[in-house]
């Protein structure tokens, strides 16, 4: 997929995922090479590079993704290299901004500062739901806010700004419809 040609699609909308998800995710970013819509409303995306990942995305977080990633950031595979088996690590890289990657399971789950998340059960299941909470020192920034920044920053390169607040207030509504459709996530301390 050219970037040009994903840039140029109209926004990934939560009532457009209700409508017909699936001709609401024909179109992806470059960093998707491809996608399988499975049973459940589940999308299989394959993500290349030096780590190569198989994620499972639910409609609305893969939208969020794609409209994160809409005008040049992308999606990165990262690995912790552990001697007894390495996790890979998806993360959104923000162009300009290589020191803020920001793993997509804090960015989808609403990590704040001092908050890492962590897969339930699955892996490879970068559903909202799947995730739970563990305190991170590391952790220096709210996910969701840094990615809503810099998604507002690239995009006024390239579109007015009224065309900016639709785009941001898009992703804030694609958020909303995250955290709607999953459960309650679950504290590390319970």
């Amino acid at each position: 997929m050219d970037a040009d040609q994903f840039r140029n699609t109209p926004l990934i909308t939560p009532e457009r995922i209700e409508s017909d998800w699936k001709e609401a995710l024909d179109i992806l970013p470059p960093w998707a090479r491809s996608r399988d819509f499975l049973c459940g409303r589940v999308i299989l995306v394959p993500v290349w590079g030096l780590h190569p990942a198989t994620p499972f995305f639910p409609p609305y977080e893969l939208a969020l993704l794609a409209e994160v990633t809409r005008y040049g950031h992308t999606i990165v595979t990262n690995s912790n290299f552990s001697p007894s088996g390495p996790r890979v690590y998806l993360k959104v890289s923000f162009r300009d901004a290589p020191g803020h990657n920001i793993t997509i399971r804090r960015i989808l789950s609403g990590a704040a500062e001092d908050e890492a998340v962590k897969a339930l059960n699955i892996e490879s299941d970068y559903s909202a739901a799947n995730s739970y909470f563990v305190p991170d020192a590391r952790a220096k920034r709210d996910a969701r806010k840094e990615a809503i920044e810099q998604a507002e920053k690239l995009a006024g390169e390239f579109v007015d700004p009224v065309g900016v607040a639709a785009y941001v207030a898009n992703i804030r509504a694609l958020f909303a419809a995250i955290d709607a459709s999953a459960v309650e996530l679950p504290d590390a301390a319970e």
